[in-house]
């Protein structure tokens, strides 16, 4: 396993184009290009907003975030200690939430979670200097954190209506679900030699994809149930309420050699791939119309979609 993947396994444990209807929907792929980024960067990890317009991304290079618009090509710093794992966007476009990490004289790891309005650059705090922030979510206006297994909330300046407080959570390595206030662990497969990664909510807030090491990709209802094997892919994203898009990943025991983006109907488990395998496409960040990804040289891609 090459160090990319396991450092993106690490951080969630802290914390073909063919043809689908509603039960066998397929992608078409309009278009597959590289997006440009500005000159000597690696792009590290990439986070597209939900309509397809900006992407957040971390630069392998240098600390901080910088947003970079598609429609324009122009790329600018978002936050200069932000960190570009497990960013959250609005569904609005409008606050995307994100970590700083800082160690202090015991070389402990403390996270601070904020919010930043793209339009006003406003920052604010939701959750200060922890070491047990679980997981993290936007679900309508309201910033949402499980912070020791409690939940914290924060409203945001933007217009979405407030959907239903639920979040997803891995805590000491366990798939757990905060709801109505309350976190349960729900670890579908048993709590005993097993850790769960990369836990993700369904649009419709009814299921969760997840990664069980060593096992595979699997989907299931908020109270562990009703169980789905996906395959053996990993890093999970949400397209709709029936397709999962993840990656079909091989490597050599050090780095990654191949790997494709993939759709997966959730109610089938049936694949369809959608990059070519001259592409090492990894780790899939998911919008309406477009699906971005990186490679391991640190280029990022758009895939065009209806």
């Amino acid at each position: 396993m090459n160090f990319h993947l396991k450092k993106l396994m690490m951080s969630a444990l802290a914390i073909t184009a063919m043809g689908l209807t509603a039960s066998a929907q397929t992608l078409q792929v309009e278009s597959i290009k590289k997006v440009p980024v500005p000159k000597g960067t690696i792009v590290y990890t990439a986070t597209v907003s939900p309509d397809g317009s900006y992407v957040i991304y971390s630069d392998a290079t240098k600390a901080g975030l910088s947003k970079l618009d598609l429609a324009t090509g122009k790329s600018s710093q978002f936050a200069a200690k932000g960190d570009g794992l497990d960013v959250k966007i609005s569904a609005d476009g409008q606050e995307v939430l994100f970590r700083e990490y800082t160690t202090d004289a015991n070389r402990l790891r403390w996270s601070t979670l904020k919010s930043k309005n793209v339009k006003t650059m406003k920052e604010q705090t939701i959750i200060a200097k922890s070491r047990d922030i679980n997981g993290i979510a936007i679900r309508g206006n309201k910033a949402l954190a499980v912070n020791k297994r409690q939940l914290a909330s924060k409203t945001l300046d933007c217009k979405t209506a407030v959907q239903s407080e639920v979040v997803v959570s891995i805590v000491e390595g366990q798939l757990c679900v905060t709801q109505n206030g309350t976190t349960r662990t729900i670890s579908p497969q048993g709590t005993g030699n097993t850790s769960y990664v990369w836990p993700e909510l369904s649009p419709d807030g009814k299921r969760i994809a997840y990664f069980l090491i060593g096992k595979g990709l699997y989907v299931c209802d908020l109270n562990g149930k009703n169980v789905r094997s996906l395959g053996y892919h990993h890093a999970p994203k949400w397209l709709d309420n029936n397709t999962v898009i993840a990656m079909d990943d091989y490597d050599n025991g050090s780095v990654i050699v191949k790997s494709s983006i993939i759709a997966i109907n959730v109610n089938t488990a049936k694949a369809q791939t959608l990059t070519p395998s001259s592409i090492v496409a990894t780790y899939p960040s998911v919008s309406k119309s477009k699906i971005l990804f990186t490679t391991p040289r640190g280029e990022l891609y758009n895939i065009n979609i209806k």
